[in-house]
């Protein structure tokens, strides 16, 4: 495709699916309709510190100390954080590194945990590695195999008659391919059983990680031989898990098996899990958390940040005026949340144009998905929010909130907290904001009360 494929289009369903708010950018895309928003979000070089850090650890077998690069980075589901990795695969890619990017998000359940997150990691591996031509020891690939027919099933006691063929046909990365995705039904229907047998799970995820580990070194060496820098391993999907549950025992309980990966390794995480009093633990794991904030729409800066990312894809003409700007600050700054509101309101006009009204009926869509779920308790925490937005978001209240982006985490030189401007809309919320201003009144000295 041409550079003129992707000039801002005034067709109304040509903007309506460039303005897709599941997919991220990448490729052509990524390269036309990309817009720098790191200084209208608060944040100074996001992916090429990361980058950095993985070219200066260098991950010689031979250094002194952690050769190898972790970096954990977070922020609100569809705040961009996907559209940065690939910023950074292609980045790393252009300087002479292999990058495997793990997208987890399609098999990201309540029931995904630990062992389901190795799992994936090592099945998109083989699979791309396979396709990338780097060719894997096929005795190391037999090796892994008969280990999950034998040694796993034992362990795991799992009555599954197709898990077991398939560690008996084949050989090499088909064959565990095969294994792996038969295995997906077991990853649900074992989570009791290992909860009752936490110490043997531990042992049998430590081998898990392991053979990941030897995966990872085999293809490093394959990579070095054709004279490519490194492998560097980007997971992408894990701050979507939604069990608090598993959140801890992915972050927390296990985090040792993710840090102490043998390749240079970029992995998303809940942005309620690094606001946590569990941050302290990531980061003596993994070192600072690089987190992404919301673009501050609130100032006429970060307004026209968020402009330009629908002008990049529709012509202003599309627009009329004010719509697009009531759109802008309607979505909070998650750029998720814009795109999806610029979507709906294309959807809902009735004109050649995307006319007030119909940014309007798109906003009340979403205000009235969040009320669909808030609970009178989370409006008075919100009020709190909206009345002292620097409190701190560290109870599981907050950080609920947090994860389901009803409160969204903004930075200057701290970080700071908004309630989405979708709620603020909601009568609910402004009964009770009300409320909690008149009680703060009250209090005050020289109040009424």
């Amino acid at each position: 495709m041409s550079a003129a494929d992707f000039a801002p289009t005034d067709d109304l369903g040509a903007a309506y699916r460039r303005c897709d708010p599941w997919t991220p950018l990448q490729g052509e895309a990524l390269e036309h309709w990309y817009v720098d928003c790191f200084a209208e979000r608060g944040v100074e070089g996001f992916i090429a510190d990361i980058a950095r850090e993985i070219k200066f650890a260098g991950g010689g077998a031979e250094q002194a100390g952690r050769p190898f690069a972790h970096a954990l980075v977070s922020g609100h589901r569809g705040s961009g954080k996907s559209t940065e990795l690939l910023r950074l695969k292609q980045l790393l890619e252009n300087d002479g590194y292999c990058v495997l990017y793990v997208n987890a998000s399609p098999e990201v359940t309540r029931e995904l945990d630990a062992e389901a997150a190795i799992m994936v990691t090592m099945r998109q591996c083989v699979e791309q590695l396979d396709d990338l031509g780097v060719q894997l020891k096929e005795n190391q690939l037999t090796a892994i195999a008969e280990w999950f027919g034998q040694t796993l099933v034992e362990r795991a006691q799992v009555e599954d008659a197709e898990v077991r063929v398939g560690a008996e046909v084949g050989v090499g990365a088909s064959a565990l391919l095969k294994l792996l995705a038969d295995f997906k039904g077991y990853i649900k229907r074992g989570t009791q059983q290992r909860l009752t047998f936490k110490v043997e799970y531990m042992r049998y995820l430590s081998d898990l990680a392991a053979h990941l580990n030897e995966l990872l070194a085999s293809a490093r060496l394959e990579l070095q031989k054709a004279s490519r820098c490194d492998l560097v391993l980007i997971l992408d999907g894990l701050d979507r898990v939604e069990s608090v549950e598993h959140q801890t025992e992915i972050f927390v309980e296990y985090r040792e098996l993710f840090a102490n990966l043998l390749v240079h390794a970029v992995l998303t995480a809940p942005i309620s899990m690094v606001c946590s009093p569990h941050a302290t633990q990531l980061q003596e794991a993994f070192g600072l958390i690089d987190t992404l904030p919301s673009i501050k729409v609130q100032t006429p800066n970060g307004l026209q940040a968020a402009r330009r990312i629908v002008l990049k894809r529709c012509s202003e003409k599309l627009f009329e005026e004010d719509a697009l700007d009531e759109l802008c600050r309607s979505s909070g700054g998650d750029v998720r949340h814009l795109v999806h509101l610029v979507r709906e309101a294309i959807a809902r006009t009735d004109m050649k144009i995307v006319t007030s009204k119909a940014a309007r009926r798109a906003i009340s869509a979403m205000s009235m998905g969040f009320g669909d779920w808030l609970k009178d308790s989370d409006y008075d925490l919100l009020a709190q929010y909206e009345l002292d937005p620097g409190l701190p978001a560290t109870d599981q209240p907050a950080l609920s909130l947090l994860f389901n982006l009803a409160l969204l985490s903004y930075r200057n030189d701290k970080r700071w907290y908004g309630v989405h401007p979708a709620i603020q809309r909601l009568s609910r919320f402004e009964e009770r904001l009300a409320t909690a201003r008149q009680q703060r009144n009250e209090e005050a000295p020289g109040g009424c009360g």
